[in-house]
């Protein structure tokens, strides 16, 4: 009995070093006064860890704590792809089903697109929000089903042909609910809640197709401003199936474990779920149903991050560990996945752990002579397809605006090579010979893009004056108009900021104002007679969107 008894106190005593290891992991970031973060982790099948930090509520300092209900973003798409998955086990639908026999109304695009094709973001369709936020609508608006549905509807041709890309569209998952809601006959809500939230005892999970539904102990979302301080981040949305699950880290640790269990879906079920697809050209890509299938420190992960509005959220689950860990925030600047990485270096026996790092930045860490003057390095660079990051100096030190990011601090690692504070990215200039920066390299775990530098070319004001006009996407169903002002391009919006526009290229431009509807690549096509007759946009997830010149 003794020795039992000082075994307890010994384990004991190595759980409380680890718990105290990782509440200081989330006190050093996170301000009792300020929005903060719910964290959960499950080994083996327990809890070992859960606390809250920061606050739910600013204005009536209601804390954050494990049962805190979080929007969670793109957690959601995982169990969207499980109510399909689930219905195709039934023999209900096929995911190699065409999308239009169940959404008849969906306009032909030329190709065949399939529920597989929407679920691993291959199908080529425009992204929803991006094609909204061009239109002129905001995260605070209230945005329905029906109204994302009419978008989807307009659409007038697809980014590229379906199974030869990838490229993530929260559209597919939109029309995926919609597919559970005519296949079952039950909103996905009730669907959901019926076969995967019930039988796991989910209690506080819902999809949160309402947003006028009142949902008790639930988080606010909350931006940081630098000279007002934290401000509410408002978000309005009634949609699902791409995103609005309403859940807590708790809740999310029992749906983690499923992967290990396999008490909803089944051994097939969760296979089809973790499995990746491959490209028309043979190339296998990570994402699999709502999930994307990884590794860390050598061993295998199912996960997902989210971001809406200021709720960020992520879920790391190891299934042949019976582990799983849900981080979730109300604070845009937070990143939650690294710090769920943090959580299993502390929490995962080590002995588990098949390497340091599944990753390393080494091979990028060259030794070479540094470009001194990092003022130059400033401005907007951009990589395929239209996606802009914006780099700024101050008080000599760099920054970088990434999409869905706030701005990240770079800090000086070796050479031109530099670490985007607290992630897992590193970027590398790219210096010629006659020192003329041509662009960087963003390097991801076992991935990486080149982003070119836009340098300003001058044109007259006369060439200028040749833009200028009233531009319309009927797809969009709406208008832009382009003056000059002061020697510069304005391009006008009845609901947007305006965008100064520069030129980096003949006929190409972009907008100085970074993270604006515009930011992305704009070419302008002309006629025979070199008059301009509109522009094709594209913004990362919207490729050659059409704009007609009227007047």
């Amino acid at each position: 009995m003794k020795f039992s008894k000082n075994i307890s106190i010994l384990l004991g005593g190595f759980i409380m070093k680890k718990t105290n290891e990782a509440n200081r992991l989330f006190q050093q970031c996170i301000k009792p006064n300020s929005p903060g973060a719910a964290a959960a982790v499950l080994v083996d099948g327990k809890v070992v860890y859960k606390n809250g930090f920061g606050l739910a509520n600013m204005e009536y300092d209601i804390p954050n704590t494990p049962s805190t209900i979080f929007h969670v973003a793109s957690v959601s798409k995982q169990f969207t792809a499980m109510c399909i998955l689930l219905l195709e086990s039934e023999g209900k639908l096929n995911i190699n089903d065409d999308i239009r026999k169940y959404i008849p109304e969906m306009p032909d695009l030329g190709h065949v697109i399939t529920i597989k094709h929407l679920m691993h973001h291959t199908s080529g369709l425009r992204d929803q929000w991006e094609l909204l936020f061009l239109a002129g609508w905001r995260s605070d608006d209230v945005i329905t089903q029906e109204h994302l549905l009419k978008a989807i509807m307009r659409q007038k041709a697809l980014n590229f042909e379906p199974g030869t890309k990838f490229l993530y569209s929260n559209t597919g998952y939109t029309l995926m609910a919609e597919i559970v809601k005519r296949v079952s006959g039950k909103p996905i809500a009730i669907f959901a809640k019926e076969n995967i939230f019930d039988p796991l005892k989910m209690d506080n999970t819902h999809f949160h197709d309402d947003n006028d539904m009142i949902v008790k102990n639930r988080a606010y979302s909350y931006k940081l401003d630098l000279e007002q301080g934290y401000k509410k981040s408002v978000l309005n949305y009634s949609t699902v199936g791409a995103t609005s699950l309403f859940t807590t880290a708790e809740d999310l640790l029992k749906w983690g474990y499923n992967f290990k269990t396999k008490e909803i879906g089944g051994l097939t079920v969760i296979e089809n779920m973790k499995k990746m697809y491959t490209l028309k050209n043979g190339e296998t890509i990570d994402y699999a149903g709502g999930v994307t299938i990884g590794d860390y420190r050598g061993l295998k992960t199912v996960e997902h991050s989210g971001a809406d509005a200021g709720f960020r959220s992520a879920l790391m689950c190891f299934p042949e560990q019976g582990a799983a860990i849900a981080v979730l925030s109300n604070l845009s600047t937070f990143k939650p996945m690294y710090y769920a990485k943090k959580l299993a270096d502390i929490f995962i026996d080590e002995e588990e752990f098949k390497c340091e790092d599944s990753f390393s930045f080494s091979n990028y860490y060259i030794e070479e002579e540094r470009y001194e003057n990092i003022k130059d390095l400033e401005g907007i660079y951009m990589t395929e397809p239209g996606i802009t990051f914006k780099i700024e100096v101050e008080d000599n030190e760099m920054f970088i605006l990434m999409p869905g990011t706030p701005k990240l601090k770079l800090m000086y690692k070796t050479g031109n090579t530099y670490i985007i504070k607290d992630t897992d990215m590193l970027i590398k200039w790219e210096i010629d010979e006659k020192n003329n920066i041509e662009g960087f390299k963003i390097v991801y775990p076992h991935d990486e893009n080149f982003a070119k530098k836009l340098n300003k070319i001058e044109i007259s004001s006369d060439m200028l004056k040749k833009y200028e006009g009233i531009y319309y996407s009927d797809e969009l169903k709406t208008f832009y108009k382009i003056v000059l002002e002061d020697e510069t391009l304005v391009a006008k919006h009845n609901r947007n900021e305006d965008s100064k526009l520069f030129p980096y290229e003949k006929n190409k431009f972009t907008s100085e104002e970074y993270g604006n509807s515009l930011s992305g690549d704009i070419t302008f096509k002309v006629n025979q007679d070199m008059q301009v007759i509109g522009f094709n946009i594209t913004t990362g997830r919207v490729i050659n969107l059409w704009f007609m010149k009227l007047r």
